[in-house]
């Protein structure tokens, strides 16, 4: 009986690392197992039946799914301004009937934020983040001025009617 083989922690790391290496350019040859050799036509499947999708097929379909949310949440944005005496929690009890929403009012007009909820559209259009009212280090009980524009957004189009017609001065568009 032989003894067994070790195999040092060393040699293991190195197997591992150039298999980590290679497979990259196994893919890049055709000879990966997640992108085939030829790629297919659109509409092809695999013998599974399963439709084959490039990584740049996936990048354009999460774009423009991206896309089409971002579209909705500006059809459903209305801008009201801030009147003297304004805090986010009031604001947010008016808009949405509960003070807790100050939260939501403060990030859906802080750029950072929406900028990580559509990082797409952002990555494109860096010059977006320069449209909102509220910076990074934003203090609710100082920078909330009188006469500045926030978005505030509802669900439906009957919400922003009716609000807009119990607060004429506050509404904007």
């Amino acid at each position: 009986m032989k003894p067994k083989q070790k195999l040092d922690k060393m040699k293991i790391a190195g197997l591992v690392g150039t298999a980590i290496l290679l497979q990259p350019l196994a893919q890049l040859a055709g000879c990966g197992r997640y992108e085939p050799k030829n790629i297919p036509s659109i509409g092809a499947v695999d013998e599974n039946g399963i439709p084959y999708i490039t990584g740049q097929e996936m990048a354009r379909r999460k774009l423009e799914m991206e896309e089409d949310n971002y579209t909705a949440r500006l059809k459903r944005e209305h801008e009201i301004t801030v009147l003297p005496g304004d805090t986010l929690e009031g604001i947010a009890k008016e808009v949405y009937g509960y003070r807790d929403m100050w939260r939501y009012v403060q990030d859906t007009n802080t750029a950072s934020y929406v900028a990580g909820e559509y990082p797409r559209i952002f990555g494109k259009t860096p010059e977006l983040k320069e449209d909102f009212a509220f910076k990074e280090g934003f203090n609710p009980s100082k920078d909330l001025m009188a006469g500045m524009s926030i978005r505030v957004y509802f669900d439906k189009p009957e919400s922003a009617i009716r609000y807009s017609k119990e607060h004429p001065k506050r509404y904007l568009r």
